[in-house]
């Protein structure tokens, strides 16, 4: 874990172009110029979140650096069921889906992805199975 506020401000810095949002809208033609500036200032908004993050934890101990990765994952993954219950309804109600909805959830994926290489694998999973009795539970 000792490369993880590296990890995590090289997510910012290999992203800030937002290349990897390029890769996603190729060919999807759905955005108004209006959606697509939404979309990369939502982007840019999540990037700069996990930039703070990094400048608070400059020097931080090993188990606070743990803390606080696992934290921005569960903000993430928040997000992420937010948009996919927005999604979903809409795809069952309305028939049809707002694309900036579905690619600011792609983002989140992306960006959810990329926190995960920072977390153990069986910490994940139980932070995974944390988030699913959570979402599903009655």
């Amino acid at each position: 874990m000792v490369n993880s506020v590296q990890g995590l401000k090289d997510i910012c810095n290999q992203n800030k172009d937002l290349v990897f949002l390029d890769e996603f809208l190729a060919g999807y033609t759905k955005l108004t110029e209006r959606e697509d500036k939404q979309l990369r200032y939502f982007c840019k908004t999540e990037l700069k979140g996990i930039q703070d993050l990094v400048k608070t934890l400059d020097g931080a101990d090993l188990s606070e650096i743990d803390s606080a990765i696992s934290g921005l994952w569960f903000e993430f993954h928040s997000k992420w069921i937010r948009f996919n219950a927005i999604n979903n309804y809409n795809a069952v109600m309305n028939v049809e889906v707002n694309p900036l909805y579905v690619l600011q959830s792609a983002s989140i994926t992306y960006f959810i992805s990329k926190i995960e290489e920072f977390i153990e694998p069986d910490k994940l999973e139980k932070m995974k199975k944390i988030m699913t009795d959570v979402q599903y539970s009655s």
